[in-house]
């Protein structure tokens, strides 16, 4: 199972080596199996990566971003086609209802919410009872908005009543980095069962090449939310520490199906679930994740 993200932050060659991706830089020399990699994250601009090396990570399904100046992800390179059943999938995404994209839309954002308030719940925030309360309100499509208000509550909970998700600041730089990393997953896992990315159930941006995507990272989004709030002080800066840490939240406990999983994995089984959805059109075989403390996935 692929476990390790790679950060590439200083000048450097990156080729293949029977099988490993080899990274050749003035520290040294590194091989690491392809099967190893879920993502491997290009934040200097001055290396260079092999077209084999490119079509080997693909292969292996892992996920690689490409970052501007700044170091913020910009791009994703992810696997194309590789479900032997691609052409049923399509089929399966096109023939969905609006009552059943509502349900499974309604299932999503009630998860967030239940998920937002076990957040509070954990930096001991009473206000979590509240969110609770508002995940029941959540009718099909959320045609109330409950997410929105819910939202604004969960936010001035958690980092202030001052704070705005709007704001120039280190928390929503780190907020904004961590929802970027967990849409390359969420964008990877949807391509390796056949999905569309740019077809959402929610978001149907005409531009957005990845609308399924941000559907599906609205539960994940608090995990990252948790990780800002327990390791991010208002005046840290952004550097490439902070960054690296944050590309590891993947690798950061959730529960699904009544077990614990790696984040990254999490996003893989809810996936799955939802291929037994639209197969079934039954909005109820979505299993969706559930936000525990922080503490690193035991890979065994």
């Amino acid at each position: 199972m692929a476990f390790r993200s790679i950060v590439i932050t200083k000048p450097c060659k990156i080729s293949c080596d029977n099988g490993s991706i080899k990274i050749e830089n003035d520290d040294g020399v590194y091989r690491i199996p392809a099967e190893d990699i879920s993502s491997l994250v290009l934040e200097n601009l001055q290396c260079n990566i092999s077209g084999h090396a490119l079509s080997l990570l693909s292969q292996n399904k892992s996920v690689t971003f490409i970052c501007d100046g700044l170091h913020i992800p910009v791009g994703i390179l992810q696997n194309f086609q590789s479900h032997s059943t691609q052409l049923i999938r399509i089929e399966d995404q096109i023939s969905m209802t609006k009552p059943f994209k509502n349900k499974v839309w309604q299932s999503i954002i009630k998860q967030k919410i239940l998920n937002q308030s076990i957040v509070l719940n954990l930096c001991g925030n009473v206000t979590s009872n509240m969110l609770i309360s508002l995940s029941e309100r959540v009718s099909s499509n959320d045609k109330e908005n409950v997410e929105g208000y819910a939202a604004n509550v969960y936010f001035k909970q958690l980092f202030g009543m001052d704070f705005s998700r709007e704001q120039d600041c280190i928390y929503n730089a780190c907020l904004n980095y961590g929802y970027t990393i967990l849409r390359g997953f969420v964008a990877r896992s949807l391509a390796s069962y056949g999905f569309i990315p740019s077809l959402g159930i929610h978001h149907q941006n005409q531009y957005n090449n990845y609308n399924l995507a941000d559907d599906f990272i609205e539960p994940f989004r608090p995990v990252v939310d948790l990780w800002v709030i327990q390791n991010v002080n208002k005046k840290d800066s952004f550097n490439q520490g902070l960054k690296h840490k944050i590309v590891d939240i993947v690798n950061y406990n959730m529960q699904i199906e009544d077990r614990k999983c790696s984040v990254s994995n999490a996003v893989d089984v809810m996936i799955a679930s939802y291929v037994r959805c639209v197969r079934s059109k039954d909005f109820t075989n979505l299993v969706l994740p559930t936000v525990l403390p922080l503490i690193s996935h035991k890979y065994e």
